[in-house]
C-alpha cells in the first residue's frame, strides 16, 4: 500500500478496539440478563438456556445430576465436566435432584481449548 500502510494499520486496530468493546457490552448484556432468570430460580434459567439465542453463542447449558455426584463436587474431586458426566453416568440412580447451570468458554491459557465454567448450583423442588 506504499505511503497508505500506516492509515491502514491505524484502521485495523481502532476496527479491533471497536469490535472489543461492542463484545463487551453484549456479554455484560448476557450477564444482566442471566442474572434476571437466576431471580426467577430454575424455571428462569431453563428459559434462559433454551430459548435465548444469546445463550446459544455463549454456550451454556443445564445438566441434571445426582445428590452422590453433586457431594463429589463440591468436595473437589472432578477436574472436568467429562469426568462428572463419566460418574454421574455410571450411578444407578435414575433420581438427579440437582441441576448445574454451565457454560463453556476459551481457556486461552491452552491453546484456545474450551473449558467449561459452573455458573450455578440448582436444587428440585
Amino acid at each position: 500500500m506504499g505511503p497508505l500502510s500506516p492509515i491502514n494499520d491505524l484502521a485495523g486496530v481502532l476496527i479491533q478496539q471497536y469490535v472489543d468493546d461492542i463484545e463487551e457490552t453484549l456479554e455484560m448484556a448476557v450477564q444482566l440478563e442471566l442474572a434476571e432468570a437466576k431471580e426467577e430460580g430454575l424455571k428462569g434459567v431453563k428459559s434462559f438456556v433454551y430459548n435465548n439465542s444469546n445463550s446459544k453463542k455463549d454456550k451454556y447449558d443445564l445438566i441434571d445430576i445426582s445428590a452422590e455426584t453433586a457431594s463429589k463436587l463440591l468436595q473437589g474431586e472432578f477436574k472436568t465436566m467429562s469426568k462428572l458426566k463419566e460418574f454421574d453416568s455410571e450411578i444407578e440412580s435414575f433420581d438427579k435432584p440437582i441441576s448445574i447451570l454451565f457454560r463453556s468458554v476459551k481457556n486461552s491459557n491452552r491453546g484456545g481449548d474450551f473449558m467449561q465454567v459452573i455458573e450455578s448450583i440448582f436444587l428440585k423442588q
